[in-house]
């Protein structure tokens, strides 16, 4: 059965983190935990993450590392404000980032920020994420991030052709040339939900399709479905794989998760 090159079992991220040599293991490997909740749900990525946590991971704040200069939530950040923020973390351009998250949403955020920003390194979603690591009873760790102090400053290469603009979806209303996916629920694509965010229409963009994400993965653990299964949902909304395809939700986090797969 084909996998995702994208995605690293929680099987595979335990047996990387043990065979790493003492001393040398946050140098090969970075795993961090990107989580983020709405507003509504109460609930604090960073306060879950102080509690528990995979061993060695840092956090990976969305709300703090997102565009300062502008009203809309979570646009990518500035170049500098990436490179400073990831040296602190003593990520280096070259190691392994492996990211995960509480509800297996934000985390695909997370790594599409560093696919966008040019990292040299793997980029690896956590298959199920922490559920999935705590369904199979490894171990956690609590309390601060420690950032490991590395000598080498973090350089970013900004990858524009990973970027739908505005000015490019409006341009497809017309051309009809990409087929634009909304990764949001059924209501909220339907305009039988409200927005979660005030002020915000329902909806969806002319001519757009929706493939919910919870379809795309396994409701038991948060783990992908088999890539045959994801391929036979995308077969009944295009006939052909020639064409490119945007991914859309306004919700940021969750427009990276087709990107996946």
């Amino acid at each position: 059965m084909k996998r995702y090159s994208s995605l690293i079992s929680c099987q595979a991220l335990k047996q990387a983190l043990l065979d790493t040599k003492p001393g040398m293991r946050s140098s090969v490997i970075k795993v961090l935990d990107g989580s983020w909740h709405m507003p509504a749900t109460n609930r604090n990525g960073y306060k879950e993450y102080l509690n528990e946590h995979i061993p060695t991971s840092l956090f990976f704040d969305i709300d703090a590392l997102s565009d300062p200069n502008t009203d809309l939530p979570h646009m990518l950040p500035p170049v500098k404000m990436f490179e400073e923020s990831i040296t602190e973390m003593g990520i280096v351009n070259t190691d392994h980032v492996v990211v995960y998250d509480t509800a297996f949403t934000s985390a695909f955020r997370v790594w599409f920020t560093f696919k966008v920003f040019g990292h040299k390194g793997d980029v690896s979603l956590l298959d199920g994420g922490l559920m999935k690591w705590k369904l199979l009873n490894y171990p956690l760790e609590s309390g601060p991030p420690k950032p490991e102090k590395r000598d080498q400053p973090y350089k970013a290469n900004f990858q524009e052709q990973f970027i739908v603009k505005l000015d490019d979806i409006l341009s497809n209303l017309n051309s009809n040339k990409a087929y634009v996916v909304d990764a949001r629920s059924a209501e909220r694509f339907n305009g039988t939900q409200s927005e979660p965010r005030p002020n915000l229409k329902s909806g969806h963009i002319p001519n757009s399709f929706n493939i919910p994400f919870p379809t795309l993965v396994n409701p038991e653990d948060k783990t992908f479905k088999s890539h045959e299964e994801i391929l036979k949902l995308f077969q009944k909304l295009a006939s052909t794989s020639s064409k490119w395809m945007a991914k859309l939700s306004s919700i940021s986090q969750l427009l990276e998760l087709v990107a996946v797969v």
